[in-house]
């Protein structure tokens, strides 16, 4: 199947409403092989995201800084559920993937990540 990468970008955009000493929030929803946003682009700062999987399968919400390196995720969120994580975005691309293993009754081993669960964001400017 193919991957809907725009919309994973905008769980990280919502910040993009303007300067507030609130959090942003954006609504993420994760299902078979996408990760959905509004936005591609984020302002730097406090953003709550809500995380929804409409899927079929378990998914997870990975948020990962532009080395590697994990600042977030939620746990397993089986279908028809949702999370919520509030994290501080600074002013460098983030990548959000889902990184469930599944193994099928018949054998076959289903990576997430490789079906497609991937988006890049990048600060708004």
């Amino acid at each position: 199947m193919r991957v809907s990468l725009g919309v994973a970008a905008m769980l990280l955009v919502a910040a993009c409403g303007g300067a507030s000493s609130e959090s942003a929030k954006v609504d993420v929803e994760l299902n078979e092989w996408a990760i959905g946003t509004s936005h591609d682009q984020f302002t730097p700062g406090s953003v709550v995201l809500d995380v929804s999987n409409s899927g079929e399968f378990p998914h997870t919400l990975v948020v990962e800084d532009s080395t590697g390196s994990v600042i977030a995720a939620t746990e397993v969120i089986q279908s028809g559920e949702s999370a919520r994580l509030e994290i501080d975005l600074t002013a460098t691309d983030y990548r959000f993937t889902c990184r469930i293993v599944t193994s099928l009754e018949d054998g076959t081993v289903v990576d997430h990540f490789e079906e497609g669960m991937l988006a890049t964001v990048e600060p708004a400017g």
